[in-house]
């Protein structure tokens, strides 16, 4: 080789070079402005459904996941209808401009929502101005990631995988931040991280104009934080109405993943005891000095009074709730859910041999026993009593205690946690696996004590107890479990203010109810005032009777009943969740007596399902129709069927998960945290190493893609069956060891999934380059409809069968590339 032809070879590396670092540059700020905006956004969409938990009920916080796919997948339309506007040599430009619009456009829809009582009402125009006003600013970061992982194909593997990356630290972030801020602080944070989102894009570009508007976006957002921190009661930045009633003031408040509690009433001033908990044959006053602990403005419960005097809480014995005390003197007590103290205080009163009491959220439990400790009387300073700040099924079983009663006092709420809804609206004490552990850890002569409300009318949810209890105890290995349950409830309220529904109790012996029991229950109801609903040798209805009587006759009755009041179990967790699926729409079902928070929530879901099929057609066929390469899109249809299946693939497996992990580790905030975080950051990870392994070569033949969806369809299989038998295996493992197990499942699943995002980008590139954001608008239209339909599949079918239905998607992939013409080609 001559020096010439050498000389020249360098210099072609040197342009090279030179070209090189530029497009390295730009691909720098591109992944680092998106992974601002993608944990921008999960921040703000986790944190709605928190909000709307507290603004509206649990079933409408569902919202917030639908309005921000749905924002997301409108903002990729617009970047394909309106291509001409986002030109290739401007793309940073645009970047920086949507970014800061998302930024400033947070607060704003959020104070409406938040100081407009309308805005909060459930009717049809008041949650489509709400739907449009939320999702605005989801609209502009769904520009915003569109053009990031469209306008990059050669890279998209890097810049996917910040995205998912600052999804996943989206998660981590809010935990971090609600120890300094509350709900609304946490907003304005993420519109303050959208903004420096902004100015990252800003700095690839040299327009000052665009560079001072991204500067701007985040002096808003700062300053909305100050505004914020100072303002009192009155303020635009506090919650004034909650479910379409102006909120009071309140003595304390604090806000954490999972709820917001707020500590309300006049200390020094006696209030009417709880209606629903004391009989009218309490001989006392019916007042009592006590504040109420709200939940997510939809539970309460009381903070009474206790200066160590025991005859000023006498009352509690006629409190319903508290009937195993009557049958099971000098008791070993494990009280499930504190609350306020009430169940604590009431084993104290009956003079127990000791207390355990469990309660997860820490806000609770710091309030009852720290800030409000002398207010309560410090009942965790009891020499035998024992608080425990954890998950109860997860203490229960790693315990090696066993007690004489078992209570759990009407452990639900009507509130939302992070993750959203439906998908995590189960709840774990309410299984029959859960009541099988329970039963394992009674001593031979113990108790365990549920209390639910009995509506009179249709009283449904005693009647699912009823179903639960039957089949724990045969499950345990009983064969005549009628002989071992008690229901006693509270008729009669002293000022007849719930005319409707009451409470009830029912009591499940494990060992057989003998009739020195059965004399002590009906002496203790006679002198308490409560009523008898169900016992070995009476039943106040049919139905109840049918239900205790055997297996086949249960069955008959649970399958010709109006409502589900068959016994949930892990895979189908949904105990409030009575009206079935296909009733959503049964208006005069709905009409019936019984909790009617719940059965709404049921029909809200059917109307979702109806919403966003409409929507997701809506946006796979109107930019089409719109489109001036049609004959390019039907040509496409495998491609585009492609990205519509690992959308609604990829859905179905983490609403799955969500809800698996929620029983499994017992709450949904560590759900939340473990599988979006892990799953989220997995895939990430893979996406980035199908980019630097698989994707770099240009000459890539089409059975290498082949391979690569063989084995995410491979790794999704095994992963799901592993992790079934796993979690099986550790149920009674401590929290910590449950939650590396699962990361340890969930990360290899990650890696797979984030393969299949690439793919279908370097797929489609090879022919339809132009339709790039109609691509990925498919891909967020299916997922709008996976998030929706895997909780309908969940109610009707399990979960099991909603990750299933997740690997089908996948393996179908396989199918879509072996129609493509284009993977014939690569």
């Amino acid at each position: 080789m001559t020096p010439s032809s050498e000389a020249t070879r360098d210099e072609i590396q040197t342009n090279t070079e030179k070209n090189k670092n530029p497009e390295d540059k730009k691909i720098f700020l591109v992944s680092s402005g998106i992974f601002c905006i993608a944990l921008a956004t999960l921040m703000y969409e986790t944190l709605l459904t928190r909000i709307f938990s507290v603004t509206m009920y649990y079933h409408f916080a569902f919202l917030a996941i639908s309005v921000a796919m749905f924002g997301m997948s409108f903002g990729a339309s617009i970047v394909y209808v309106f291509n001409k506007f986002f030109k290739q040599e401007d793309t940073l430009k645009s970047l920086v401009l949507f970014s800061g619009l998302f930024s400033l456009s947070v607060v704003p829809s959020l104070l409406f929502h938040i100081n407009f009582p309308q805005a909060l009402d459930q009717g049809f125009w008041s949650l489509t101005s709400t739907y449009l006003a939320i999702s605005l600013p989801f609209i502009f970061s769904g520009v915003v990631i569109c053009l990031s992982l469209t306008r990059f194909p050669q890279r998209v593997g890097k810049i996917y995988a910040a995205d998912l990356i600052g999804a996943s630290f989206g998660c981590l972030a809010i935990i971090f931040i609600y120890k300094f801020t509350n709900g609304i602080g946490a907003v304005i944070c993420a519109s303050l991280v959208a903004g420096i989102g902004a100015l990252i894009y800003a700095f690839g570009q040299s327009r000052k104009s665009v560079t001072a508007f991204a500067i701007l976006s985040i002096l808003v957002a700062t300053g909305f934080l100050i505004s914020q921190a100072k303002g009192d009661y009155n303020s635009v930045f506090r919650l004034k109405w909650s479910k379409g009633h102006q909120e009071p003031p309140a003595i304390y408040e604090k806000w954490n993943s999972f709820s917001r509690i707020r500590v309300m009433g006049d200390p020094d001033k006696e209030q009417y005891l709880p209606e629903s908990y004391i009989s009218a044959e309490y001989p006392g006053k019916d007042s009592a000095k006590f504040l109420a602990l709200d939940i997510d403005s939809g539970a309460a419960t009381p903070l009474f009074n206790f200066d160590g005097d025991f005859n000023k809480v006498e009352f509690l014995k006629y409190d319903i709730s508290n009937f195993a005390h009557h049958l099971k003197p000098n008791a070993k007590v494990l009280a499930i859910g504190v609350g306020g103290g009430k169940d604590v205080l009431s084993a104290l009163l009956f003079k127990q041999k000791s207390v355990t009491g469990v309660e997860l959220n820490q806000n609770i439990y710091n309030s009852t026993f720290k800030i409000f400790g002398d207010y309560t009387g410090h009942l965790d300073k009891y020499p035998n009593v024992k608080i425990v700040n954890d998950e109860a099924r997860s203490y229960v079983s790693s315990s090696k205690d066993k007690f004489n009663i078992i209570q759990v006092s009407l452990i639900d709420t009507w509130a939302a946690s992070s993750a959203g809804a439906f998908a995590l609206s189960e709840n774990s004490l309410y299984t029959v696996d859960a009541w099988t552990t329970f039963i394992k850890h009674l001593e031979p002569d113990g108790y365990i004590s549920y209390s639910r409300w009995f509506f009179n009318e249709n009283p449904v949810e005693v009647y699912r107890l009823l179903s639960l209890a039957i089949q724990s105890l045969e499950q345990a290995g009983i064969k005549e479990p009628r002989k071992h349950i008690l229901i006693y409830n509270n008729p009669i309220n002293r000022r007849w203010v719930l005319k409707d529904h009451g409470l009830a109790t029912l009591v499940l012996s494990k060992k057989t109810l003998n009739q020195e029991i059965l004399n002590k229950a009906e002496q203790t109801a006679f002198e308490h005032g409560f009523q008898a609903i169900l016992t070995p040798t009476y039943s106040k209805d049919k139905t109840f009777s049918q239900i205790a009587e055997g297996w086949e006759t249960r069955q008959e009755i649970v399958k010709n009943f109006a409502f589900n009041i068959s016994a949930p179990s892990d895979n189908k967790p949904f105990f409030f969740q009575m009206i079935k699926f296909k009733d959503a729409f049964n208006t005069k079902l709905l009409r019936q007596g019984m909790n009617s928070i719940n059965v709404v929530a049921v029909a809200t879901l059917g109307k979702l399902l109806v919403a966003v099929t409409l929507l997701s057609l809506a946006f796979i066929l109107l930019p089409a129709w719109l489109s001036s390469e049609k004959k390019l899109i039907v040509k496409l249809w495998p491609i585009s069927a492609y990205f519509g299946l690992i959308g609604l693939g990829f859905m179905l497996i983490e609403v799955s998960l969500l809800q698996r992990l929620s029983i499994f580790l017992g709450h949904p905030t560590y759900s939340l945290i473990v599988v979006l975080f892990t799953l989220l950051l997995s895939c990430g990870l893979g996406s980035h190493l199908c980019q630097q392994y698989i994707l770099k070569s240009e000459n890539l033949e089409a059975t290498n893609y082949k391979k690569v969806l063989l084995s995410i369809f491979a790794a999704v299989s095994v992963l799901g069956i592993l992790s079934s038998l796993m979690f099986s295996a550790i149920a009674s493992y401590p929290s910590w060891a449950k939650i590396a197990c699962s990361i340890c499942v969930l990360f290899p699943l990650g890696l797979s999934l984030g393969l299949a995002f690439p793919v279908g980008i370097k797929l489609a590139s090879k022919e339809g380059s132009n339709l790039l954001p109609w691509f990925w608008g498919i891909n967020g239209a299916t997922s709008v409809l996976g998030s929706v339909l895997a909780v309908v599949l969940a109610l009707s079918f399990g979960i099991n069968f909603v990750y299933l239905s997740g690997c089908i998607c996948y393996s179908l992939t396989l199918l879509c590339l072996g129609l493509s013409k284009g993977s014939k080609s690569l």
